[in-house]
């Protein structure tokens, strides 16, 4: 499983550029960054081959992760990098998300701080209106740093497995809403 997160300059990927994209491979631990942010400054040259290593690496991986994806994360690609519908449509299958497995299955929605605190896990090291600034301001190693975070708390829930759901306080256990691949033996 690849667990994943996005930063943005805003809300309207038709407008605001994707600033970086962080990933974590769930069984090996290895990190990987597509700074778009930096590259569009520092070497807008090589541009086209992040974003061709960035989509390759999300197809190859056997399953996705990530916290709003579905609706969030993996829309705002497709439309911000002009994402063929085929592609978007493997990642959505391939995909399992927290934050729409508890919108669909327990009609509730909570921030990944909330989540993490109900389930005594440090929470998040910054926001993301934080995260605009940073790219903004050219602070690159700390939005890459915000951004990893992030993803590292996805992968710590999943290896938790069971987690507390903020809203009700019922225990969720992630194995029935992730691919097979995440937790076999």
């Amino acid at each position: 499983m690849l667990a994943f997160d996005i930063e943005t300059m805003g809300l309207d990927a038709s407008k605001h550029p994707v600033t970086i994209v962080c990933t974590e491979d769930f069984a090996s631990g290895a990190k990987k960054s597509y700074e778009f942010a930096r590259v569009r400054v520092q070497e807008p040259h090589a541009h086209t081959q992040l974003l061709m290593e960035m989509v390759q690496d999300f197809e190859e991986a056997s399953s996705l992760c990530s916290f709003n994806g579905i609706r969030f994360d993996i829309p705002f690609l497709q439309t911000a990098f002009r994402i063929d519908n085929a592609t978007v449509t493997r990642w959505i299958l391939k995909s399992t998300d927290i934050l729409e497995c508890c919108r669909l299955i327990h009609n509730n929605t909570f921030s990944l701080n909330l989540l993490c605190e109900k389930n005594n896990m440090p929470v998040k090291i910054s926001s993301g209106l934080q995260a605009v600034k940073m790219a903004a301001d050219g602070q690159w190693e700390d939005l890459e740093e915000y951004c990893q975070d992030d993803v590292a708390i996805l992968c710590k829930l999943y290896r938790k497995r069971n987690i507390l759901n903020p809203r009700t306080g019922m225990l969720m256990d992630l194995s029935p809403w992730a691919h097979t691949d995440v937790y076999a033996t």
